[in-house]
């Protein structure tokens, strides 16, 4: 736990380090908070992600974010992609004084670093007691609940950023038109 830890604060401490690049402590932050707070894998923290990277960070346009679920969703392992992109694309548009493609990589290594280490640590940590979770009623249902849970923030997702703007795109024509102004690809 203890080598966990320092794994994990050493580059949020490096981030902040960073004074002129300050997106890159807020990417940090933002996305360790992500991993420890949501539960269920890829389809529980992507609609958390959306919400606060666009209407919160305001890191990226709605448009810009459906683009980095479409790319997801597009190949294996659609976590990893969006979290990744996020970062990218938040950093890339708020470089300080770094040079946008450098800010951009770090982003996006420090999103990928910050989101899945706590995984790990919480496997060494509880695998060896799962098999005692799963025995105990009351904590099996509530694993059940969770699941049902994060179906709902599937739903969530595909309301939010497929409805409204893929299928409607409000009076635009196609998909290309409703990444206008945000750019296709991750405006840059």
């Amino acid at each position: 736990m203890l080598v966990g830890a320092i794994l994990w604060i050493v580059p949020l401490g490096l981030a902040a380090l960073a004074e002129e690049t300050p997106v890159l402590f807020d990417l940090g932050v933002f996305f360790s908070k992500a991993a420890v707070v949501t539960f269920g894998g890829a389809y529980a923290i992507l609609p958390y992600v959306a919400q606060e990277a666009v209407h919160a960070w305001h890191w990226l346009t709605p448009a810009q974010m459906m683009t980095g679920l479409g790319l997801a969703e597009s190949t294996p392992g659609p976590l990893i992609m969006v979290l990744q992109y996020v970062g990218f694309v938040a950093a890339w548009q708020q470089p300080g004084a770094l040079d946008p493609l450098t800010a951009a990589t770090l982003g996006a290594l420090l999103t990928t670093w910050v989101t899945f280490l706590p995984g790990f640590i919480w496997i060494f940590l509880f695998a060896p007691a799962l098999e005692r979770i799963e025995s105990i009623r009351p904590l099996r249902q509530a694993l059940w609940g969770i699941t049902a849970a994060v179906t709902g923030l599937m739903l969530h997702l595909t309301l939010e950023f497929g409805a409204a703007r893929a299928l409607v795109a409000r009076g635009r024509h196609s998909l290309a038109d409703a990444g206008a102004g945000g750019g296709v690809f991750c405006g840059v």
